[in-house]
């Protein structure tokens, strides 16, 4: 039996050297920072001698707890965790698993044998006994935990710091109610009923704690997914936002505010696809290469303007205003007047001439063609038809037969 205890406390010892290289490669904390092997051996060997002082001492049980306590404390602040929270949050968290575990197994111990708690502490062998059981159950432990998971569920748990230090709170609550549970050790009381209340009274515990951690979890998790939601939609506010700006630089001419030619061949194309009544005319301002050489590019853009807005405050709302080069516009209406588009066209060349200003008076050629729906038209014979118009009235307009 001499040789038993010996091996016993070795067994211990390298039980809670494993447990101190696992209990350091946490969340929140560097892997270069964690320590060294000797490190670790360093702090096991504090905390067997903790264990075993406090056995050979009789030391009140809460007392040993206490030590062990300050034990963990100190293997966290040597390793220089991010904050002192995370420091108190994974000493008490490890304290907490130590003394309920090795509570429960102690009263375990106490209803096989028929020994008083009290005297399974003081048994040399039955407290070996115990603590052999309670760092297996540890080791183990931590073995079974999903590390990707674990890793992902604690990091969120501790990006709240209210929610966080509210928990580190609870941790202090349980370590005290372990404390106080493990004073009864201490008496000589029935040792099945005080087992009993001992083993519920920590299983009791862990359930509280689990649920406090879990529910604390779904508040952070619940936080998050709306925090996550209201950054989505507004990157999805932005990414429509950005979308209307590129669809108006597609679609819209940044100087005259007309459509741009793809907008006016797609719109075309659609009414050729669908089968419907088109009126296109082909228009070419007079004059603007004049303006430009005479009076600058500066003044041959405000040249534009002026047409173009006369051109849009007379089209029917169905009709749209294209600019498809830089002295040529495309009206493209849903109808086959012709005649009215050119009567339209006609006024508006006739207001212009109120519009000139020093050096030029504005105006414009133009040609119309139309198509109906019960004919299929070809889009290029149409817009060909119109431009050859268009410069048919551009020679009248030079010969001044216009």
């Amino acid at each position: 039996m001499r040789y038993v205890f010996p091996f016993l406390w070795i067994v211990i010892y390298v039980l809670l050297y494993l447990h101190e290289s696992k209990a350091v490669h946490m969340p929140g904390i560097k892997e270069e920072e964690s320590g060294t092997r000797t490190e670790y051996a360093l702090r096991a060997f504090v905390k067997a001698g903790i264990l075993f002082l406090g056995w050979y001492v009789h030391l009140p049980l809460f007392i040993v707890y206490l030590l062990i306590l300050c034990g963990y404390g100190m293997t966290f602040r040597s390793i220089r965790t991010r904050n002192k929270m995370d420091l108190f949050f994974w000493g008490n968290f490890f304290s907490i698993c130590f003394t309920a575990v090795h509570l429960i197994c102690l009263a375990v111990i106490s209803m096989v044998t028929g020994y008083m708690l009290r005297d399974v502490y003081l048994n040399h062998m039955t407290f070996l006994l115990s603590m052999v059981m309670t760092l297996l159950i540890l080791n183990l432990a931590h073995m079974l935990w999903k590390r990707q998971a674990f890793v992902k569920w604690i990091t969120l748990l501790t990006s709240d710091e209210k929610r966080f230090n509210q928990l580190v709170s609870f941790e202090w609550y349980a370590v005290g109610y372990l404390l106080f549970d493990s004073i009864s050790c201490v008496f000589v009381l029935p040792y099945f009923l005080l087992s009993v209340f001992l083993i519920g009274s920590c299983i009791l515990l862990m359930i509280q704690f689990i649920l406090f951690l879990v529910h604390t979890y779904r508040i952070i998790e619940k936080a998050h997914y709306e925090a996550e939601y209201y950054r989505l939609e507004e990157e999805r506010a932005d990414h429509v936002k950005r979308q209307m700006s590129l669809q108006k630089l597609a679609y819209i001419d940044s100087l005259t505010g007309a459509f741009t030619r793809r907008y006016a061949m797609e719109m075309l194309e659609s009414m050729q696809k669908d089968r419907l009544d088109v009126t296109v005319a082909y228009i070419d301002v007079n004059g603007l290469k004049m303006v430009n050489d005479t009076l600058g590019h500066p003044e041959g853009d405000q040249y534009l303007k002026i047409i173009a807005n006369s051109l849009n405050e007379s089209l029917n709302k169905s009709d749209i205003l294209a600019r498809v080069g830089g002295d040529e516009f495309l009206i493209v209406s849903n109808s086959t007047e012709k005649d009215a588009l050119e009567s339209m066209l006609s006024k508006v060349n006739e207001r212009l001439k109120d519009m000139g200003r020093e050096g030029y008076r504005p105006s414009f050629s133009y040609g119309t063609v139309s198509a109906s729906h019960h004919e299929p038209f070809d889009l290029d014979a149409l817009l060909r038809e119109s431009d050859c118009r268009m410069y048919d009235y551009k020679m009248q307009f030079k010969k001044g037969v216009i």
